[in-house]
């Protein structure tokens, strides 16, 4: 197996250009299973405000297998043989749904259909239970390749591979299902659409390979500075942030696609295509957020980002089917995305580099998906089920979301007190006497 770390293509190692390209497969992987096209799927088979509810609870609920991810690290002995395997299954797990997806297009059952949302919903679990092991992994193998002092840099340029993957993806995506639905072949379409993670499977099996398990430590090329020191989060802060920032993202990041399919009048291919903007954004902008998480540390970036993110659910309730240009506004927004990656992920990494750091980044994600599943849940159930007067309910859930987000960033921005050590009084010692 080729994993020589000093094959390089100019002053950059192979294997780094092997990650980047992963993270271009993952790119294509986030828009073929993301939002856009899993919502139009739900809502191709007969599925509701509650069955985006349940798709949103599935996706972030199957990361809570990542509880297992300590057991599976000491059975595979490597963060990279467990990360390569996680991923691949993530990819490839959808193939049963295309069979079914294909079955379809090429003769219509009503039996056959109604399987597509149990199988989607299975196929959605799985996929993120493997996808979560292996991000936890992920964050270790990384601490074991990359400095402390690069990896901000280093985790943006892999993330501006995956924006740029996913730039090229939307619209063509978006091209095919509005062609195939044109043609009244959605399955179809959907079948083609998702066929490719098997091909993302195999290739980024081949590309991980290339990848060695470990680079030895090198001296850091400078001390920690003191920005740095007071720019770093604390493990119970960075969990409270996530918690705060989940549920606020859940109260409508699940239904922010249906709003503007069904509310708004905007076709799936338009969605796709909007969606190029926030690609082009990060692209330009994730070298900055790299280099400024470096020097600065990332409280701050991903404090900033967090709050200001408060200003997206606002933009869809402002937005009317005559004049929906507050939405293209989200998209713009998409370099505070580029932020809260950045600083998100080399927060994961710096914890999971310490003594005991891998329980920790297991703790959060284990955290993240149960705030993550159980609030689409309830909001889509009551979405569906609730009705006062004249009352918006959805309104009103983008709302409590706008809030949420700036809440969460409020929580990492508020300076943290040094803990302070108690002292242990001396011990006492024993006295004889005579008396």
């Amino acid at each position: 197996m080729l994993t020589r770390t000093r094959v390089s293509v100019g002053k950059v190692p192979f294997w780094r250009w092997a990650l980047y390209a992963d993270g271009a497969l993952s790119g294509i992987y986030t828009v073929l299973v993301g939002g856009t096209v899993l919502t139009g799927l739900v809502l191709w088979a007969g599925g509701g405000a509650f069955e985006l509810g349940l798709l949103s609870a599935l996706t972030t609920g199957g990361g809570m297998l990542v509880a297992l991810t300590r057991r599976l690290q000491r059975r595979f002995g490597s963060h990279k043989r467990l990360t390569r395997l996680s991923w691949t299954l993530a990819r490839a797990v959808w193939l049963p749904l295309v069979l079914v997806l294909a079955s379809l297009a090429i003769g219509q059952s009503i039996a056959l259909r109604s399987l597509v949302l149990p199988l989607l919903f299975v196929t959605v679990f799985l996929s993120a239970a493997f996808a979560g092991i292996g991000n936890v992994t992920w964050f270790g193998w990384c601490a074991e390749l990359v400095p402390a002092s690069q990896r901000g840099g280093f985790l943006a340029a892999r993330a501006q591979w995956l924006s740029f993957a996913s730039l090229v993806t939307f619209p063509a995506i978006g091209w095919l299902l509005d062609r195939s639905h044109a043609r009244q072949a959605d399955a179809a379409g959907f079948a083609a659409a998702l066929v490719l993670n098997g091909l993302c499977a195999g290739f980024g099996w081949w590309l991980l390979g290339r990848v060695p398990t470990a680079i030895p430590a090198a001296p850091e090329a400078g001390p920690i500075t003191k920005r740095q020191h007071h720019g770093s989060v604390s493990a119970p802060r960075l969990a409270m942030y996530t918690v705060v920032f989940q549920v606020a993202v859940y109260f409508s990041a699940p239904f922010m696609q249906a709003w503007a399919l069904d509310r708004l009048g905007i076709s799936l291919g338009t969605l796709l295509s909007l969606q190029v903007i926030a690609q082009i954004i990060p692209i330009l902008t994730l070298g900055i957020w790299g280099k400024l998480v470096d020097r600065i540390g990332l409280r701050l970036p991903l404090g900033v980002c967090s709050l200001a993110k408060a200003v997206v659910p606002l933009c869809y309730i402002f937005s009317t089917p005559t004049a929906w240009w507050p939405l293209i506004l989200t998209y713009v927004l998409s370099f505070l995305d580029a932020g809260i990656t950045v600083s998100t992920n080399a927060a994961y990494a710096s914890l999971a580099g310490r003594r005991e750091g891998n329980a920790q980044v297991v703790h959060l994600n284990i955290l993240t998906s149960i705030a993550a599943s159980v609030t689409p849940l309830v909001v889509g159930y009551l979405i569906g089920h609730l009705l006062v007067g004249t009352v918006d309910v959805l309104g009103v859930m983008f709302v409590i979301s706008a809030i949420g987000r700036g809440l969460s960033g409020i929580v990492l921005l508020v300076p943290e007190q040094p803990r302070r050590r108690r002292r242990r009084p001396p011990a006492l010692t024993a006295t004889t006497g005579v008396g």
